[in-house]
């Protein structure tokens, strides 16, 4: 699958993950596993809609939208309200949370610059960003210092035995075709998990472990006390994501 056809890919899951079937899926999360621009272009992209979604949800519904439906469904004659009011419901709660009263509206206008505003509200400038991130959500982290951050891509939640779970994911570029290594990076707390096999391996220098498709291991940082990093990365090894001083 080259390039192309993977955003297209993307850009239809994006309206309907269901058009896409199992074949499909599979190859564009093959192609996502090996391209780091179009990983970060899929990653942009929800940025961007994310952002657009909250601009959307802000635009305010006039105060007598709910009245004007009630009144169409009080005047419809009673064989039609069945369909009518499932239809009226489905507008009422859209407009009343903010998000369906645009296409009522004149177009608004809409420049490049209003994408960079969007997209610059999403971007990663610190470390001290993310960890405020997290905060925000009532999660304690830190971003490991021996893993190079102008590599860092994006950050999520993740659910890992019930708990949620701070990930980082970095992008490599080996290359300049656009080829490279993606690692995500689980920063998993020791007051939160029960770790001592994770850090018996770290001590003991275990050979990372070796999937499929990936390999696993984990990192200490020794100015991030009481945290371990679990470090899940495409390629040969994770010298390309590592900072020159190494660990």
């Amino acid at each position: 699958m080259d390039c192309i056809h993977a955003r297209m890919l993307i850009v239809l899951q994006g309206r309907d993950a269901q058009e896409l079937d199992a074949d499909a899926r599979t190859a564009l999360d093959q192609h996502l596993e090996v391209c780091a621009d179009c990983l970060a272009w899929t990653h942009q992209e929800c940025r961007v809609d994310e952002a657009l979604g909250q601009a959307i949800q802000a635009v305010p519904a006039p105060a007598n939208l709910p009245s004007k439906i009630l009144h169409q469904l009080e005047h419809q004659p009673r064989s039609h309200r069945t369909a009518w009011i499932t239809a009226a419901a489905a507008c009422l709660l859209l407009a009343l949370g903010g998000g369906g009263y645009f296409w009522l509206t004149d177009r608004p206008v809409m420049t490049l610059g209003d994408f960079e505003e969007f997209v610059a509200l999403r971007e990663i400038s610190s470390p001290a960003e993310i960890e405020d991130w997290f905060a925000d959500k009532n999660m304690t982290m830190k971003v490991p210092t021996v893993i190079a951050f102008e590599n860092c891509n994006h950050y999520s939640i993740e659910i890992v035995k019930g708990r949620r779970l701070p990930r980082l994911e970095y992008i490599a570029r080996e290359d300049g075709e656009g080829r490279g290594s993606v690692a995500h990076v689980y920063v998993v707390a020791e007051a939160s998990f029960q770790i001592d096999d994770i850090v018996a391996a770290i001590a003991r220098h275990a050979e990372p472990i070796v999937t499929s498709k990936h390999k696993i291991e984990a990192l200490r940082d020794n100015e991030q006390p009481g945290y371990v990093f679990v470090v899940v990365y495409t390629g040969g090894t994770l010298a390309p994501f590592m900072i020159a001083r190494g660990i």
